[in-house]
């Protein structure tokens, strides 16, 4: 990553499959070591997120938790553009990782380098928007994936 490391990471739905929070975790861990900042994105809504973190055991200290809440419509992008400013970073300072083409695209709207990590109901889907694929979370590991994404 150039100047300031961070790292916007977004929980998949299904997290409970335990190889993902496995890696997620180990991500979450590694983050801490490398001093970056990180965030969950996502049109879920706080309480929810906070809850199924406490469910699943992922007692990360997230620098920010950017969610939805009362608008899950709302644009994902904006929740990227928020994050980037609670956490005083540019887009080119971030990663996101994401689990669908939609969420690839906010990503991407709002300029930040997106890893796509298909789900199994998303592994089909096209992921042309992303800046690279990762077919799960165990292929690399988080200084692998900085590597990739220019850091």
């Amino acid at each position: 990553m150039i100047g300031k490391p961070s790292s916007l990471i977004e929980p998949e739905e299904r997290l409970s499959c335990t190889p993902a929070l496995r890696f997620c975790r180990e991500y979450a861990n590694a983050s801490l070591k490398l001093r970056m900042r990180t965030a969950i994105v996502t049109r879920n809504r706080d309480d929810r997120v906070r809850a199924y973190l406490d469910l699943v055991g992922l007692d990360h200290q997230w620098q920010a938790l950017i969610c939805a809440n009362e608008e899950p419509m709302r644009d994902k992008a904006q929740l990227y553009r928020h994050a980037l400013a609670v956490l005083d970073l540019q887009a080119t300072q971030a990663l996101a990782f994401e689990d669908s083409p939609s969420g690839v695209r906010a990503a991407k709207r709002a300029q930040v380098i997106c890893a796509a990590v298909p789900n199994e109901i998303t592994r089909g889907a096209a992921f042309d928007e992303a800046d690279f694929v990762l077919s799960s979370f165990a292929e690399h590991s988080l200084d692998e994936i900085l590597r990739l994404a220019g850091g």
